[in-house]
Formats: C-alpha cells, structure tokens, sequence
C-alpha cells in the first residue's frame, strides 16, 4: 500500500517532474527529485538551513549535474511524475516510506524524501547532498529534535525567496492518495 504524501510531496513530485521536462528528459531522476524539493518552502529546506546548508547553492551544484536529454517531452498528465520514476527514485520513495515508518509518522513528507535521497547510494543528488556536509544521520536528528520541539531557531531566512503556488491547481487532492 502506498503512503499517503503530504501536500509538501505533491509539489515536490510536480515540480521534479517540471525539471525533467526542462531538461528535456522524459523520467525523473534524482537529481530532478532535488531540485523539486528545493523549488518551495517545505519541512525538507527547513531542516537544510537547520542544518545550515544554503538553498541556492545546493540548486547550482545540482543544475551542474544536470545534463540535457534528447527528448521534447510535454508537461502532460499529472500522474506522469508518479509513471516517470526512473528505478532509482523509486527506490528513494520506498526509503522515504521506510523512514516515515520509522519515525512514526503518518504521511509521507519532503523530509522523508531528503532522507531517501540521502541513503540510496548511486544517485546524483545524494552525492551532492554528502559533498555538502549533509548526512543522514544530521537529518534524522533535526526531525526528531523538530517534532519534539527541542530544535534550535531557523538562522535568519530574510534574503531567501521561494516561489509559492497552490498545489490543488497542479494536483487533483485524491490523486497521490492525500485528503
């Protein structure tokens, strides 16, 4: 049974899926998943500057890594973010569904998916996470210290921007299992 995503997910997924096809790629890869968790504001980028790694830079060396693909691939369906999962990001959901489960959470969240990253060994975007100093041990305490309230304040986030849009308008609510 699949888990239920948060609306942090959903946006992640799209916005992955929007990377692919800017990249002219017809699946998901890590690296996409990457900078699909670092497009928004979500509980993944909170805990990135908790940890005190810098959003935009993280973007650059991941848009480095990024090469072009061959193909002119369109936006099209949103259930194509879920059908476009090379095996590699597949397995970083099912680890992401591993640690919701062992955190005792409910639904899968952009953390969950940070951590997923973090832990499948192969990908781009988790080679560039470890260059960067994040591990997943440092992630996993920062959620644990956030959901028992004992995490330190955010660093100062005034010169950061995020672009927000609803998620509803990119994602029917029941599509990814949600509410």
């Amino acid at each position: 049974m699949l888990p239920s995503y948060s609306k942090g997910v959903r946006r992640l997924l799209s916005d992955a899926h929007d990377a692919a096809v800017r990249y002219r790629h017809r699946h998901i890869h890590t690296e996409f998943l990457l900078l699909g968790l670092l497009e928004e504001r979500n509980s993944a980028t909170r805990v990135l500057r908790r940890l005190g790694a810098d959003r935009e830079d993280l973007r650059r060396s991941c848009e480095a890594n990024c090469d072009y693909g061959e193909h002119n691939p369109r936006r099209g369906n949103p259930m194509d973010a879920i059908q476009r999962m090379t095996p590699r990001v597949q397995q970083v959901m099912a680890i992401a569904g591993e640690e919701m489960n062992n955190l005792g959470h409910d639904a899968l969240d952009s953390r969950h998916v940070l951590l997923g990253i973090l832990q499948e060994d192969h990908g781009v975007a988790g080679d560039i996470l470890r260059r960067n100093g994040i591990t997943v041990e440092a992630v996993r305490t920062a959620i644990v210290e956030e959901d028992k309230g004992t995490a330190p304040p955010l660093p100062d986030s005034s010169r950061v921007e995020y672009r927000s849009r609803p998620v509803q308008r990119r994602f029917g609510w029941r599509l990814f299992g949600g509410a």
